[in-house]
């Protein structure tokens, strides 16, 4: 129900951006967004004519720099975007989630973040583990994505 969309740290295109979903059915508060990204907080923007959210963050750390370089160029309606590539989203969704070895699998799959990451491993046949390992293992939590990857396999439909 709602779509990450990390931005470059540069306001004036950023405002511009707001504008532009405001013109296209979004309610957008700029005062709002100036002040959750002065607290470096997503800011979310929600579809007037739908369920849709935006969650909006600006890219200031090092991980979300990255995951903005590391993107595959593509266009939406004409205007050039970088898409986060797989690995970047599952790794976003493991580093979110955090140590989740206190929680059984049940609570887990309640959390939409868990869904998420079952739904784009399922969705992608091409995922450079090595890469998702590597940035996983940065942030010591081997644990949380073993855990889910485990979880893929329980609720994996056979083909």
């Amino acid at each position: 129900m709602d779509v990450d969309i990390i931005i470059e740290d540069d306001m004036p295109k950023v405002f511009l951006f707001l504008s532009t979903l405001k013109n296209e059915g979004f309610d957008v508060s700029p005062e709002q967004a100036r002040i959750g990204f002065a607290l470096n907080e997503d800011v979310p923007v929600f579809d007037t004519r739908s369920v849709l959210r935006l969650d909006l963050k600006i890219a200031r750390t090092d991980d979300e720099v990255r995951v903005l370089e590391n993107g595959e160029l593509d266009a939406i309606e004409g205007i050039p975007l970088r898409v986060a590539k797989p690995e970047f989203i599952l790794f976003g969704k493991v580093w979110f989630l955090g140590d989740v070895s206190d929680l059984d699998d049940a609570e887990l799959l309640q959390f939409n973040d868990v869904q998420d990451f079952i739904n784009v491993v399922l969705e992608n046949k091409d995922i450079d583990m090595k890469l998702l390992e590597t940035l996983v293992q940065e942030k010591k939590l081997m644990g949380t994505l073993n855990r889910l990857l485990d979880l893929v396999e329980k609720v994996k439909i056979p083909e």
